[in-house]
């Protein structure tokens, strides 16, 4: 239950970030409630806000009314910080601000830290790919309102039908068996959401660039990356696809460093979809190991798993720098893994700068 000065900072914040009638529609599309049956048609829309307020704290349910404000309003700094000291549903995950600071010699501002992290966590998507003996899921991210990002070995299966690849033994799959997934996350109460889908376009290819072989150094032209367009521009949707939310957004490839230093022993952190898990964020102060000779790659100590492949990764102030694509590829059985490895987003920026193709 609030306390009487957290339910004036709830209602302060509330009402800055709601009109009634948009108050009224967060809680009847997102938690399937009315805000008159917890204050008169005739009260304020102040007294309105601090009535549903009073009422979900007297449930002990104030968790549910932040996490659905967040949701709708994911870049609001003040909803943001009342989400993370509840633990709310659409809070990131949690961070130690010791740990962030540790190897920057730096301060970061926690607020402005959050409030990067909940735009982009909205940006990132499961890939799932029905396959004939199941699904493989891979991550994505919006680079554009209907352009995705994530790596070319994740989509190879739909690439060797269509291309009639008969040296690739892997699994097979028609575009139409392809979906994008965001949002899905697991909730404070345990609860999973399971988030909005979007399948690809018919005109769903973009830009391609394969793999290397493990045994050798990739070329500049191998980069593993793929740009995939959707159905339908979830960047310019609200979040859920419902009335009174913000539109989602996507992550802006121009805004990405035109050159990271990538310098041993700085953090880097993933958010992704290990195991096709619900989103999570893995982060590691003390994670670059270094990038080879043409900056094709750059490998690092933060964790991945299956399923992790095409996440989005970032500096220690959410600056995107690479591309997460595979991990230590010796699998010998006493071997301990020493690094995972990503592409820089620059060399995949410059790439696509040669093939003619610009992105918002």
């Amino acid at each position: 239950m609030l306390t009487g000065p957290e339910q004036l900072e709830w209602t302060n914040a509330l009402f800055s970030a709601f009109t009634r009638p948009e108050f009224e529609q967060l809680l009847l599309h997102r938690l399937n409630d009315r805000v008159g049956n917890y204050s008169a048609d005739t009260s304020t829309n102040r007294s309105a806000v601090s009535d549903v307020v009073d009422g979900y704290s007297r449930q002990d349910e104030e968790e549910r009314l932040i996490g659905a404000a967040v949701e709708a309003r994911p870049r609001n700094a003040a909803l943001l910080r009342l989400a993370s000291r509840r633990k709310a549903a659409t809070a990131p995950d949690d961070a130690s601000l010791e740990r962030l600071i540790k190897d920057t010699n730096s301060f970061l501002n926690f607020s402005t830290w959050l409030d990067k992290a909940a735009k982009l966590q909205v940006c990132v998507c499961r890939i799932e790919i029905a396959v004939e003996r199941g699904t493989v899921f891979g991550t994505g991210f919006l680079v554009s309102e209907d352009l995705v990002m994530t790596n070319w070995h994740v989509v190879q299966c739909v690439v060797a039908v269509e291309d009639n690849d008969i040296s690739y033994r892997g699994p097979r799959a028609a575009a139409s068996a392809v979906a994008c997934r965001f949002d899905y996350k697991e909730l404070a109460s345990g609860v999973k959401n399971m988030g909005s889908v979007f399948p690809l376009a018919n005109t769903w290819r973009v830009a391609l660039s394969p793999n290397s072989p493990s045994n050798r150094e990739p070329k500049e032209k191998e980069l593993d990356y793929a740009i995939i367009r959707l159905m339908k521009p979830a960047g310019s949707l609200t979040i859920g696809e419902k009335p009174s939310g913000d539109p989602r957004g996507w992550i802006n490839l121009a805004d990405a460093p035109l050159s990271p230093a990538f310098r041993p022993h700085s953090p880097l952190f993933i958010i992704q979809h290990p195991q096709g898990d619900p989103l999570k964020l893995a982060l590691d102060t003390d994670a670059i190991q270094g990038v080879n000779a043409n900056r094709t790659r750059v490998r690092y100590s933060t964790n991945s798993e299956p399923g992790s492949s095409g996440s989005p990764c970032f500096d220690q102030n959410w600056n995107l720098v690479a591309l997460h694509h595979a991990g230590d590829p010796n699998f010998a059985p006493n071997h301990r893994p020493e690094y995972n490895e990503g592409i820089p987003i620059e060399t995949i920026k410059k790439d696509l700068h040669q093939q003619g193709l610009k992105l918002p």
